[in-house]
């Protein structure tokens, strides 16, 4: 009787290391536990990282990629990342978005316009990039749409300051621009107008 009931305890005692080695599913499972709760913790920890922002007037316009013209300091202006997925340079001085010249293969600076993209690596020539220029007026917003080819041409004038300059030519390496559609952009240039702030 005594040898029947030690072999009854030895049974229970052993028992839940015979059931984890019939069924291998439950090492699995653990371990498949455990990497859930490192995948939380992770997912946490990236949700709680936060971008820096860009406000005018108070009101958030975009995030910053990078001050441009300086460092954080002394920058004219800063590189927005818009809601719409669009590039913006901002001015630091609260005059909206940065004006930059525009390029044409004409003399005369008529026919296509097109935004030089030296040194700019595809991906971000393609996002899509809303800029100002004082012509045909004062404050006209371009825009390259999304998508958007890097060409090769012959630079022959440029518009800057609303005059046209005919200048040397020269090739570049530039994007087509045509008038900002806001509705695509999400770009209304009183919106950029007044008093930069950062912040999350």
């Amino acid at each position: 009787m005594k040898n029947i009931i030690l072999s009854l305890v030895v049974s229970l005692l052993l028992a839940p290391n015979i059931a984890s080695a019939a069924n291998p599913f439950i090492d699995i499972r653990d371990q498949l536990d455990q990497l859930n709760e490192e995948v939380s913790a992770n997912t946490t920890a990236i949700n709680n990282l936060r971008s820096i922002q860009v406000y005018v007037n108070g009101i958030r316009r975009g995030t910053l990629m990078e001050p441009r013209g300086g460092n954080f300091i002394n920058a004219t202006a800063i590189r927005l990342f818009l809601e719409s997925e669009y590039i913006a340079l901002l001015s630091t001085a609260g005059s909206g978005l940065l004006e930059v010249p525009l390029s044409y293969q004409s003399n005369d600076c008529s026919g296509q316009s097109y935004l030089a993209v030296p040194d700019m690596n595809p991906v971000a020539a393609r996002q899509g990039i809303v800029m100002r220029n004082n012509a045909p007026i004062s404050n006209t917003l371009y825009y390259a749409p999304a998508g958007s080819a890097i060409e090769s041409i012959s630079k022959e004038s440029q518009t800057i300051g609303g005059i046209c300059d005919d200048i040397p030519t020269t090739p570049i390496d530039a994007v087509q621009v045509i008038i900002n559609d806001s509705t695509i952009t999400g770009v209304i240039p009183s919106d950029f107008v007044g008093e930069v702030t950062i912040g999350y």
